[in-house]
Parts: C-alpha cells; structure tokens; sequence
C-alpha cells in the first residue's frame, strides 16, 4: 500500500472549513476597505469604530491562522495513525469482544479473563444460530486464559461461519464470576479513507485503539 496516499482524502475534509473562514476574511477586508474609500470626508468614520473594525480584521486573520495549525495538526496526527495501522496487514490482534467469523481455513482464537480463581469453569462455543457446537472445561485460575480450536471433533476442521464464546465462570459457593472475552484473529484489510483507520479483522471492522494486543 502506498503510505504517501494514505492522507489524500483527509486534507479536503478540513479545506472546506479553511476556504469558509478565508472567504469571510476576504468580504471583511473588501467590506472595510470600501467604506473607507467612500466615507465622507467631512464626516469621517469615528476612531473608536474604526478600532473596533482592526480588532475584528486581527480576529479573522488570527482565526485563519489557527484554522491552518489545527489542520497541520490533523493531518500529521491522522497520517501518523494511518502508517501504523498498515504496519498491522497479516499480523494477528486481540480485540474485546466474544463473536468472530471464521474463513474455514483459520483456527478460531479466543481469550477470557478470570479477576479471581474459579472453582469452575466452562467454555462453551456458540455457532450463528446460538447452537453450542464445542464445550470444554477451562482454566480456573485468575489472569488470561487462550482457547484456540482447528476442530471441534479432533478430526474436522471447523467450518466456515460466524462463531462466539460463553465462559460460565463458578466459585466455590456456584456463584457466577464475571469475566471478560476476547477474540484473536488476523488482520485481513487496512481501512484508511477517514479520520479514523479501520481494521478489517475476522470479518468486523474494527478502529485501531481497541487492538489490545498484536502477535507477529
């Protein structure tokens, strides 16, 4: 992908806001230089309204200046997260999140996190329809724990489709543990025509800070 073109869309998004403000600048400084080409020169315009009329051209133009160091700003800024969300094509991220979809050729990737040590737990795979298709005891001590399946048989590989995980997290007294999910998968297609990159990874499209982790 070619980097130098990342930003080429984001500058107009913010040249319509420039060329307004100059515009304005433009029939301000038309404005007053007209009236004061045909004031009257036995009634000149007063001093105090003439001062008034500077203060308000030096607002413009410092508005216009602004305007410009905001949208260098923006473009670096944008530019800077556009480069590196190229830099994640074909690697494998973590994201939040419980719901994947699966190509048939990829082993599906998920993570949950334990606050406290379990007594039990167990590890459910959910297909499209809600159908449990795979369930297994899981780890049971706190921290992150990766579940990660080529199969659900031991001899078939998964099938294509859109799969989630329900973690059903118990302490000693049954009681429910809450637990976080995650899901890990490669990142197919870089998405950089707005403001904010967008990350194409097992099929949902996802902004660039809510990448939690990145594997090679």
């Amino acid at each position: 992908m070619d980097i130098g073109s990342i930003t080429a869309g984001l500058s107009g998004q913010t040249e319509t806001v420039s060329n307004g403000i100059a515009q304005d600048f433009d029939t301000f400084l038309t404005l007053l230089t007209t009236q004061l080409q045909n004031q009257d020169p036995l009634e000149p315009t007063d001093s105090n309204e003439f001062t008034r009329q500077l203060v308000s051209f030096a607002g413009v133009e410092q508005q216009i200046q602004a305007n410009e160091n905001l949208q260098d700003l923006s473009t670096l800024t944008a530019f800077s997260q556009n480069a590196a969300a190229v830099n994640y094509l074909g690697k494998t991220v973590t994201i939040a999140g419980d719901t994947i979809t699966n190509d048939g050729n990829t082993p599906l990737g998920f993570e949950y996190d334990l606050p406290v040590t379990a007594d039990t737990v167990t590890v459910q795979i959910l297909n499209a329809d809600g159908d449990v298709v795979f369930e297994q005891d899981g780890e049971t001590n706190f921290g992150i724990h990766r579940i990660d399946l080529s199969s659900f048989d031991g001899e078939t590989p998964i099938p294509a489709g859109q799969y989630s995980v329900r973690v059903d997290a118990r302490d000693a007294d049954n009681k429910a543990i809450q637990t976080n999910s995650f899901v890990r998968a490669r990142v197919d297609e870089v998405e950089t025509s707005g403001l904010t990159p967008l990350l194409t990874i097992g099929g949902q499209r996802i902004p660039l800070h809510q990448i939690a982790a990145v594997a090679a």
